[in-house]
């Protein structure tokens, strides 16, 4: 199963790239920060479950998560695992054909909002004291510590931190920065210890471009028996990026090259029937 993790900072405007990624590496779950949603309005990704939560009063914010639902190797259901009006989250529980049963949970704190930490924290460890289902959580936390390879803590670092130690909780990044242009690793993903050995890699696609300052870090877990999927993968032209200057001027020197070898005037007649330019 292979889990993707975003802070988009406006699907809108990240959404293209980011299905390209998603069909490139056969994601079946995709789990967001910042989708920036109208409160009114349902997150809408391809054809797939959408679960979100926008953020109510204020501007930005939101949280999503995306579930690949022709996918037939694992069901995925709304928990309210974590939930709470003091911040942003979203969860599912997941239960997979190898019977394998576990919850995933994207959180966004907010940079400074060292409140909001304590009480995911706090949850955290109150959820791992329940001997409830395993856990992952992925999300933008903005918390730095030298443990996962930031170049200094900060309050949110120190405070999630001690919530691993007392909960036993682990960071699978790869210690790569998951924000362009800086050493930050500040979109986690943490684990409870009894899905540790199922895990087969969490990698951050540094080299995947999409519009957000952030970048994908893609989690695989070995808990499905089969890897399945029953419909095609949907391409996105990503027109935004296309050079209509270097377009013209290529179509014009095909066009005519294609004029001065043509055998015949019937050729170009043909031509110009096919691409409906005559009644």
């Amino acid at each position: 199963m292979k889990i993707l993790l975003l802070n988009a900072q406006a699907i809108s405007t990240a959404y293209s790239q980011l299905v390209n990624i998603v069909n490139n590496y056969d994601v079946d779950i995709v789990c967001l920060n910042e989708t920036h949603q109208s409160e009114n309005t349902k997150l809408k990704f391809l054809d797939w479950q959408v679960h979100d939560v926008p953020r109510v009063g204020r501007k930005g914010g939101g949280v999503a998560i995306c579930i690949n639902t022709h996918k037939s190797n694992f069901i995925a259901t709304r928990t309210p695992v974590l939930d709470d009006k003091d911040y942003e989250s979203v969860g599912i529980n997941i239960q997979t054909d190898s019977n394998h049963n576990f919850n995933i949970v994207t959180p966004y704190i907010p940079p400074e909002e060292i409140e909001q930490m304590e009480k995911l924290s706090k949850n955290i460890e109150n959820y791992t004291s329940a001997r409830k289902p395993n856990l992952v959580v992925m999300g933008d936390l903005n918390a730095k510590s030298l443990e996962w390879n930031n170049d200094k803590s900060n309050k949110a670092g120190e405070i999630i931190e001690n919530c691993m130690t007392k909960t036993g909780m682990l960071c699978r990044n790869d210690g790569q920065p998951t924000r362009r242009n800086t050493k930050s690793v500040i979109d986690l993903v943490l684990i409870t210890p009894g899905i540790n050995n199922k895990v087969k890699e969490c990698t951050t696609l540094a080299h995947e471009d999409v519009r957000s300052d952030h970048i994908c870090v893609l989690l695989e877990v070995d808990v499905c028996k089969t890897q399945t999927t029953t419909k095609e993968k949907k391409q996105v032209w990503q027109l935004n990026k296309v050079d209509w200057n270097n377009w013209k001027e290529q179509s014009e020197k095909n066009m005519s090259e294609w004029l001065t070898n043509s055998s015949s005037s019937n050729d170009v007649m043909k031509l110009y029937h096919y691409l409906g330019m005559s009644n």
